[in-house]
């Protein structure tokens, strides 16, 4: 449980200099049907640990995540590459050591898309 606190808390520390500020981190249960929409959340699952999700507009999620890799000297034009489902993804060694990896998941045709932040030790 220390670690998942640790993790978390390392991973947000990763946001903190953004414009947009939150308190907390929304937590959904696995089923949930909808997820909370301009805030940072986690899912209550095995299978998302160390997971952390941004929803939102697409145009706004991506000036999110523009200005987030801003913080970090990377760009959103240019991303490490791209996953086996065709999504950029984006590699920040944070100082404490851990590494994080930024999904941008755009939802074709419903002009939503997902930041998924893994984050490894």
């Amino acid at each position: 449980m220390k670690k998942l606190i640790l993790t978390f808390g390392m991973a947000m520390a990763l946001f903190v200099g953004n414009a947009q500020s939150q308190l907390g981190i929304v937590t959904v249960e696995k089923n949930d049907k909808q997820v909370p929409v301009d805030f940072w959340y986690v899912i209550n699952s095995k299978d998302n640990k160390d997971q952390m999700f941004y929803y939102n507009e697409t145009q706004l999620t991506k000036q999110y995540l523009k200005n987030m890799l801003a913080d970090y000297g990377q760009s959103l034009e240019n991303p490490f590459g791209k996953d086996e489902d065709g999504d950029n993804y984006w590699i920040i060694t944070h100082p404490s050591r851990n590494i994080v990896y930024l999904y941008l998941s755009e939802e074709k045709g419903t002009g939503y898309a997902m930041i998924i932040s893994i984050t490894k030790d």
